[in-house]
């Protein structure tokens, strides 16, 4: 549910990163991109969490459903600015952020400190979320509901 945002923040961070000169403030943009992938992966985590621990199908689809709107509302408050400038210059489709300088073709001698750091965050982030997704998410749960049971909580049998 989760991944085009995370997605998205990955690639905003991966953007302010390898084009610092477009920025006043680098360091803010890719604060502003660490930031939502923060909010978008504790989202995920909770979502996991709450539909490992329902005991019926009702229970996993009004949480599941709690947490879209939850996540939702950043969007649907950008989506009401009907006549707003600033949105229509950020969100515009003129400006879509599209990554031209590689990671890999800037020397790391020739990045700032802030950036340098913001570099390894970005690679530390991206290969655990990476793993976390197409690997260990599956184990992940198992591994949740397991201690869950260890517990001595079984789910009631109706």
């Amino acid at each position: 549910m989760l991944f085009p945002h995370v997605e998205r923040s990955m690639s905003h961070m991966k953007y302010a990163n390898n084009h610092a000169k477009k920025f006043t403030n680098p360091n803010i943009a890719f604060g502003v991109a660490l930031s939502s992938f923060i909010v978008n992966i504790l989202a995920e985590f909770i979502n996991v969490y709450l539909l490992t621990y329902q005991h019926n199908v009702e229970h996993c689809i009004i949480h599941f459903v709690a947490l879209e709107v939850i996540v939702e509302i950043p969007h649907i408050l950008i989506g009401s600015l009907t006549e707003s400038k600033l949105k229509s210059r950020i969100f515009s489709n003129t400006h879509a952020l599209k990554v031209t300088n590689r990671g890999r073709d800037i020397t790391f001698k020739s990045r700032s400190c802030c950036n340098k750091i913001s570099r390894v965050l970005y690679r530390f982030f991206r290969c655990i979320y990476v793993s976390f997704i197409f690997y260990f998410q599956p184990f992940f749960v198992m591994i949740i509901y397991f201690n869950y049971l260890k517990g001595g909580e079984v789910a009631p049998h109706h």
